[in-house]
């Protein structure tokens, strides 16, 4: 028990006198770059002339995919 209790002891001095560095700070005038991980796609229906239609809707980028399709 004595020598598990000196390792721990030994691993805590060793780890707390470890230089610590610190990362370059990012100014608040650098340029961020994000990226989009993943699509939102949705469906958008309409009726004309007694038919509905149904239409792929990209709403992360806010346009249409595709044609519209009669659906009924």
């Amino acid at each position: 028990m004595k020598k598990i209790i000196s390792i721990v002891l030994f691993l805590s001095i060793i780890i707390s006198q470890a230089p610590i560095t610190q990362a370059d700070s990012i100014s608040s005038n650098d340029s961020q770059i994000y990226s989009i991980l993943s699509v939102h796609y949705t469906w958008r229906y309409k009726f004309e002339n007694g038919k509905q239609y149904k239409r792929k809707y990209d709403a992360t980028h806010q346009k249409y995919v595709g044609d519209w399709i009669l659906v009924s």
